[in-house]
């Protein structure tokens, strides 16, 4: 694992690569870094905001984050999404 300053560092190299202002986004993405530079470093360079947005979302719900699957899940799947128990009975 990085130390946390070589891992914001890497976010704020790979935000700018892509096109996207690091300075508004780097707060909000620190907590899910390896998922932001993970979604980042598969896009080409000055690919901008949105597609940064977009494929970040999809790898976020992709795959299961650790603090949700380490506490536990009480309802839904291991992703805590909600959507995969829409139209379910009990």
């Amino acid at each position: 694992m990085m130390p946390h300053a070589d891992v914001l560092r890497t976010l704020v190299a790979e935000l700018e690569r892509v096109g996207v202002d690091a300075e508004h986004m780097v707060a909000g993405l620190s907590a899910h870094a390896p998922e932001a530079i993970r979604a980042l470093r598969s896009l080409p360079d000055n690919a901008g905001p949105a597609a940064f947005l977009a494929r970040f979302r999809s790898e976020s719900g992709a795959q299961p984050r650790p603090d949700v699957a380490a506490r536990g899940v009480q309802h839904g799947d291991a992703t805590g999404d909600s959507a995969a128990r829409i139209g379910r009975t009990a």
